[in-house]
């Protein structure tokens, strides 16, 4: 079995837990010997960009786990606080904004099918310490999107709004990032998914 991560700094985390273990690292440490890991995540990328890291996925590859779309909504924040008329005139602009990680997302979705392999989807978590409720009502939106669809054959779900819901399971360094507290919580969840396929 070869579990590769793919997407963003969810899984790319190292540069933002110090001393404590990134959630890849994690990874190997709780893994069966027997399962091997690749990380192609990349702390920035957006959901376009994991194109680039398919284009690299091992052809021993037999299951991923996909972070992407927190880099996708965090680029659109600095129009959240556009004015705006009535709450009618807020939802279309935000529909509108939606619109291309819509496409990205499906785009990578149609991709990651035609593999066949398993998949687990991580959604965006929203427990980020000084997040803005407002904040967190426009991640639902993406959400949304990631969620659409994902339970058929071999397609599963990690919800990381469930999953990292404590302040200690974020980076003091970079609030929006996993701590190593956070990341052993990721790593826990992936490692028991990808155990139900030995069985």
């Amino acid at each position: 079995m070869h579990l590769v991560l793919l997407g963003d700094s969810v899984f790319d985390n190292r540069v933002y837990v110090a001393s404590e273990e990134s959630v890849a690292a994690h990874l190997k440490r709780l893994l069966p010997a027997d399962i091997n890991l690749t990380c192609l995540a990349v702390d920035g990328h957006l959901t376009s960009d994991v194109f680039c890291q398919l284009d690299r996925l091992p052809e021993t590859a037999t299951h991923i786990a996909l972070s992407s779309g927190g880099n996708d909504a965090l680029s659109l924040v600095h129009l959240l606080d556009s004015p705006c008329c009535t709450i009618s005139d807020a939802l279309k602009q935000l529909s509108q904004l939606l619109k291309k990680f819509e496409h990205d997302y499906g785009r990578l979705k149609n991709r990651l099918e035609l593999l066949g392999l398993p998949v687990l989807v991580c959604t965006i978590y929203d427990a980020v310490p000084g997040l803005p409720s407002h904040w967190k009502t426009a991640l639902s939106l993406f959400n949304d999107v990631i969620s659409k669809g994902i339970h058929n054959d071999l397609n599963d779900c990690l919800d990381l709004r469930t999953c990292l819901h404590q302040e200690s399971d974020f980076s003091e360094k970079s609030p929006i990032e996993p701590s190593g507290t956070g990341g052993l919580k990721i790593a826990q969840h992936i490692t028991g998914w990808i155990g139900s396929y030995r069985h």
